[in-house]
């Protein structure tokens, strides 16, 4: 397996991806709703503190470029945090993993397919996720660093769409 670099932006894009799908999925109704007339406000106020984010995120990136996550963990605690971190981070993902799909697969299932069995709809979704991975890890922070203006703009629209 080759060694693969990516750019501090292409990180913070995914990053960010990665934290505002729940957000754009429910912001737009839940704004209109909870704050009124105000709602451009509380959007901007919002934005800026996206942007805050990114800016935090990339000087903390900015060090370490072209490092993954476990080059980092070594650094700071050595091959014992490296194998601790490891661990963690492995666990997470497998129990977060299991519970987003499923979650999802029920999710899609009340909405769309309410006489598909959920394990059908499971096997769908990680098809999807086994493609993805086979397209590779560039592959994908490269669409997600194509993707951060795409997403940003559909949120400008649904807030705008509100008022």
């Amino acid at each position: 397996m080759k060694n693969i670099r990516l750019t501090t932006f292409e990180v913070v894009s995914t990053l960010s991806i990665i934290g505002l799908g729940p957000i754009l999925l429910s912001y737009p109704q839940n704004a209109a709703k909870e704050f009124g007339s105000a709602t451009v406000l509380h959007y901007l106020y919002i934005t800026a503190l996206v942007f805050l984010f990114a800016i935090i995120l990339y000087k903390l990136y900015k060090p370490f470029e072209g490092k993954n996550i476990f080059d980092i963990s070594n650094f700071l605690g050595g091959k014992a945090l490296e194998s601790i971190f490891g661990t963690l981070l492995a666990t997470y993902l497998l129990i977060l993993s299991v519970s987003t799909i499923h979650e999802f697969g029920q999710d899609i299932k009340n909405m769309m397919f309410p006489n598909s069995l959920v394990s059908e709809i499971n096997l769908f979704l990680t098809i999807g996720i086994l493609f993805g991975i086979y397209t590779g890890i560039r592959g994908l922070f490269r669409t997600g660093r194509n993707n951060i203006f795409t997403t940003i703009n559909w949120l400008d629209i649904n807030v705008c769409s509100t008022i």
